[in-house]
């Protein structure tokens, strides 16, 4: 019983092998083919895009109301005077 068993596995294998094989070869040729289609319909070089120039982030550049120092450095000033 054993051996037809075996017997059964191996032509299983063997069918499954050879039914994936014909899948990789197909694959492979369609691949090939789409790829070659790709290559020649026109579209040969990169495209260029234009690089836009860098964006104005509204950088303030006047003084603050509560003086010439950012709110956050004045803080940091407060605090370093407590600490001394």
């Amino acid at each position: 019983m054993r051996h037809m068993y075996v017997e059964f596995l191996i032509f299983w294998f063997s069918d499954e092998a050879e039914k994936w094989e014909k899948i990789t070869y197909a694959g492979i040729a369609t691949c090939t083919v789409y790829t070659i289609y790709n290559l020649y319909k026109g579209n040969l070089t990169h495209p260029r895009y234009y690089e836009e120039p860098p964006k104005s982030y509204r950088i303030h550049k006047k003084d603050f109301p509560w003086g010439p120092d950012p709110l956050i450095e004045h803080i940091k000033e407060e605090e370093v005077k407590k600490h001394r």
